[in-house]
């Protein structure tokens, strides 16, 4: 679900890929421009048949790594993100309701975690196997990164390369800290317990080549952890929204997005929200999956496609055009009123960016659009499902996110 490039077949035949016997996929890293919260960065990007073959090497790597009960996050390959969210919530409200022994929280979060985490510190965790050891070396040769954010099997193998800062921590603070991924909750009685918890866990994550982030790591009440994103997901998806609107609230957005019905307000709003944010495109292109039977939902699909090819006014295209491709093209190929709508310039950027599954998508969008002329030659995986008619109903992408 957190894919940044969803699969034009819905991940069907990468499933050969996840079996022990498997041959390792060709290794073929891409590059797009990723809208984050703070700035568009580039970010590398693999095939599914190279993600699932990834995802298989961990969970057999991890199959005897146990994550201590204070970290909520990528637990296991069963683990379900809200659930998991959800629990952590519940524990952080718990450890806030103790204020009157543990008066304040420290906050901390690794410098960019992803990106800096060194090859060699990975290569030597306890649970490493030779040919996972291969397959991560590769992919840093290839992409300077051994770990690509967004990808589950990434945020596996982050959370147990952690597991040293999370030793430090039981001895420290017993049962009173919280992890997800590497963002760390812990209750302390005041300020000097504070500078001597947080010493001890820079120096655990020097040991791994990491250093705190500055803007997020700090003391303040424990009070913090009763309030939180909880008020963002509360009361009516509609009144969030509309709340984010009145404020300019991303989080509010976000999180209202994925449970609202599809409505004639909310479809007519959403182009001009989404061009102004195009970090909230994945979850607008989810909602638009359910709301393009409707005049308006269609319309705002259409919308953000038109002028894509030539200076797109709100500059969607212009700041992360493959990332929006991939999005809307992923929406286009599960919708035939869609695609009939998705530019020949569009369908010209995905096919020729050298990304094998933005090229996948152009094809399938394409076809669904009765439009596959022009394209470059099918990749080997979607020959098959145009052999078999290719119906929009067959394989659809997944537009499900939690970007």
């Amino acid at each position: 679900m957190t894919e940044l490039i969803p699969d034009a077949l819905g991940a069907v035949d990468a499933l050969p890929y996840l079996r022990p016997t498997a041959e390792p996929p060709p290794l073929e890293v891409g590059w797009i421009t990723v809208p984050p919260a703070c700035r568009a960065e580039p970010a590398p990007v693999v095939g599914p048949d190279v993600r699932a073959h990834l995802h298989a090497l961990a969970e057999r790597a991890l199959a005897g790594y146990r994550p201590r009960p204070e970290v909520f996050g990528y637990r296991s390959a069963t683990w379900e993100y809200r659930h998991g969210y959800r629990a952590r919530q519940e524990r952080l409200r718990a450890l806030g309701e103790c204020r009157d022994e543990l008066p304040y929280v420290l906050t901390l979060d690794v410098h960019r975690f992803f990106r800096s985490l060194p090859l060699d510190v990975l290569l030597r965790a306890a649970w490493m196997t030779g040919a996972l050891a291969e397959r991560l070396t590769a992919l840093h040769t290839r992409s300077g990164r051994c770990l690509l954010p967004g990808h589950r099997w990434a945020s596996r193998l982050g959370t147990a390369v952690l597991d040293p800062v999370d030793a430090v921590l039981a001895e420290r603070a017993p049962g009173r800290w919280v992890r997800w991924g590497d963002d760390w909750h812990v209750c302390v009685s005041g300020a000097d317990e504070a500078q001597e918890v947080r010493a001890a866990m820079t120096a655990a994550l020097a040991g791994l080549g990491l250093r705190p982030a500055t803007g997020k790591t700090g003391v303040g009440p424990v009070d913090t952890l009763l309030t939180g994103v909880a008020r963002d997901v509360a009361g009516p998806a509609e009144r969030v929204w509309r709340q984010g609107l009145a404020t300019d609230d991303l989080r509010s957005l976000r999180y209202a997005l994925p449970r609202l019905a599809p409505g004639a307000e909310v479809s007519r709003s959403l182009p001009g929200v989404v061009r102004a944010r195009p970090e909230l495109l994945p979850r607008a292109v989810r909602y638009l999956d359910r709301a393009v039977g409707t005049r308006e939902g269609l319309a705002a699909a259409h919308e953000l496609l038109e002028g894509a090819g030539e200076g797109d006014p709100g500059q969607l295209f212009a700041a992360v055009g493959l990332f929006a491709a991939g999005r809307l093209l992923a929406l286009a190929g599960r919708h035939r009123a869609v695609a009939d709508a998705v530019p020949d310039a569009v369908l010209a950027a995905a096919a020729s960016s050298g990304i094998p599954a933005l090229t996948a998508l152009a094809v399938r969008a394409g076809a669904v659009g009765g439009r596959p002329g022009g394209l470059p030659e099918p990749p080997v995986r979607m020959l098959r499902w145009l052999e078999r008619g290719a119906d929009v109903r067959d394989s659809p992408p997944s537009v499900d996110t939690l970007l």
